[in-house]
């Protein structure tokens, strides 16, 4: 009789993000196959002092955005401390003051981890590729945008991650108006 049955353990940690793991018994030991469906979710509410980044006090202007994010996908394991995964994206950002700033957003990601060495607390590298469709209130913000880069993190203990990251951005308008191009360079402690 050639038949395997799954089992499927569902994880939830303190950010609200979920993970099923499936694992075939009988499973080859070469690590390598898909592991994990990934499953995140994001309900968050932001309030800026200055959303269109004016240097002058007179021209900024302050608002608050609502945004709702759902990631799925996969990961396959190419080795004990490499991974590899690929997701669907949807976000949507809706803009209380300026309605014509709200969108969403439909897209893939594609990423890479290496880890390095066994353990908790090991240093990690991950390169990254997404693309999303952006569909905007205003005609003339919708478009694409495509980012690509490299993070570096490290898990300190079990209550705090850190993680730099350096990611160039392209975003161009479906209205033939010019390619924004900008490199960013991020920190992120949690």
């Amino acid at each position: 009789k050639a038949w395997a049955t799954a089992i499927a353990l569902v994880t939830m940690n303190g950010v609200g993000q979920a993970a099923v793991d499936t694992q075939l018994p009988g499973a080859e030991s070469d690590y390598s196959g898909w592991v994990e469906w990934i499953l995140d979710g994001e309900l968050s509410r932001e309030s800026l002092d200055n959303v269109n980044h004016s240097s002058g006090a007179r021209d900024e202007h302050a608002e608050d955005i609502n945004q709702l994010s759902v990631t799925g996908g996969r990961y396959y394991q190419l080795s004990g401390t490499t991974r590899c995964a690929a997701a669907l994206e949807a976000r949507h950002q809706d803009f209380e003051r300026f309605d014509g700033l709200s969108n969403t957003q439909l897209g893939l990601l594609l990423s890479v981890r290496h880890k390095f060495g066994l353990g908790g607390e090991r240093p990690w590298l991950q390169g990254f590729l997404s693309y999303a469709d952006i569909n905007a209130d205003n005609d003339l913000r919708d478009g694409e945008r495509l980012e690509t880069g490299l993070r570096l993190g490290m898990r300190y203990d079990e209550r705090l991650d850190g993680s730099f990251s350096l990611s160039y951005v392209e975003t161009e308008s479906d209205e033939q108006a010019p390619i924004h191009q900008r490199f960013r360079l991020a920190t992120d402690v949690f």
